[in-house]
């Protein structure tokens, strides 16, 4: 069952108006290009058109819950089991604990790592529900070590003609953080654009050998041809700092602008949060229970 068929199916009880999953971001957030600055670089600035409600706040529980794990997966594992054992699955083996019984710097760690995963679904999620790219992977799924962030592209996006050819490629990097850091713009920078050839040739290489394995052989041919001739597709690059409202300072912009770097087809895109802190642990929050309405629906 896709997404959006479980956002209808888990909120048709519990709200008379049901927003698809195509909706529920887009009717939260708007963006635009700041046109008056002095800059050398594009800016997009993200606002919410409206307060956070449960209606969103479940949704991105529920989509960073997805991008950790198949849904169906969780249903066809847990569906004759105790609900007791899947919350204890989802606290154990999905996101980086924060449990008190841990090291206080290991839990910080920990903390800094959930946030950071937490910035990098909701960049998916306007990047799919806005702007309506589409995103092959969620490579979420494939941590290994899941108190680790993952290295590489956070996310890489295509847009399609209406033949189905991949006709622009999107790199996306996010850094989500709740305190002021004045370089914040710049490692957002290199990070996405140094060696972003190789970056995204290793992520092309990944999505060929997945989608091979899976017997979807025409789109693997598809990256394949991107990795042997990288430059034959236009490339953006989009670079997500989603802070905390009360820290951010332009002096961010400012120093990036001072950087003598390259910044043809470079973007930044600025998502100021009240309460940043409280979001992103009501999100994590909510994914034991929308776990068990998503494997023990009736």
């Amino acid at each position: 069952m896709a997404l959006a068929e479980y956002i209808i199916h888990v909120y048709l009880d519990r709200y008379t108006i049901v927003l698809g999953a195509n909706t529920i971001i887009d009717k939260w957030l708007s963006e635009i290009k700041r046109k008056k600055h002095s800059y050398k670089f594009t800016i997009i600035d993200i606002s919410e058109k409206t307060k956070i409600t449960d209606n969103i706040t479940d949704y991105l529980a529920l989509s960073l819950l997805s991008h950790f794990r198949d849904l169906e997966h969780l249903k066809r594992m847990f569906k004759c089991e105790p609900r007791s054992k899947l919350k204890k699955y989802i606290r154990n083996n999905i996101f980086p604990s924060i449990d008190s019984s841990l090291d206080l710097k290991l839990r910080r760690i920990n903390y800094n790592v959930r946030q950071g995963d937490w910035g990098e679904v909701l960049t998916t999620s306007i990047a799919l529900d806005i702007r309506n790219v589409n995103a092959p992977v969620k490579k979420l799924r494939y941590k290994m070590n899941k108190e680790k962030s993952l290295f590489g592209i956070d996310v890489l996006a295509f847009e399609e003609d209406g033949d189905k050819n991949l006709v622009k490629a999107i790199l996306f990097e996010s850094k989500t953080r709740r305190t002021y850091k004045k370089e914040i713009g710049v490692e957002a920078y290199n990070s996405l654009c140094k060696n972003s050839e190789k970056a995204f040739i290793d992520m092309l290489n990944f999505l060929s050998t997945l989608f091979f394995d899976k017997g979807n052989f025409e789109l693997a041919d598809k990256y394949d041809e991107l990795v042997k001739n990288p430059n034959s597709i236009i490339k953006e690059y989009h670079s997500f700092i989603i802070m905390e409202k009360n820290v951010w300072r332009e002096a961010i912009l400012d120093c990036l602008d001072n950087e003598t770097v390259d910044f043809e087809n470079v973007y930044f895109n600025i998502f100021l949060i009240d309460n940043l802190k409280d979001m992103v642990a009501e999100t994590y929050r909510r994914t034991e229970n929308i776990a068990i309405e998503v494997v023990y629906e009736k």
